[in-house]
């Protein structure tokens, strides 16, 4: 083997190991983006629970509401039924 054979050869060496290292660093970036992708599922779900539950917060007061109103309707109601009836 001549002289430039073995620089080519060793250039040649070189690379291939350094497109396996690249090709670890690949598999190490899908890998990571897998877990990624995996979390910020996990992350949008959550944020859906939030959102319902937030929003099952701000009818509360509502609600609470429309019952106090029925209730004042009701003794109005029963009040003047028994005004009629004396």
């Amino acid at each position: 083997m001549t002289e430039s054979e073995k620089a080519l050869s060793d250039r040649i060496k070189k690379c291939e190991n350094q497109i396996e290292a690249l090709r670890n660093d690949l598999t190490k970036v899908d890998k990571s983006q897998v877990e990624s992708a995996t979390k910020l599922d996990n992350v949008l779900l959550e944020l859906g629970r939030l959102r319902e539950s937030i929003e099952a917060l701000k009818s509360r007061p509502a609600k609470m509401w429309e019952k106090l109103v029925y209730a004042l309707i009701g003794a109005a109601a029963a009040g003047f039924m028994t005004f009629i009836m004396n």
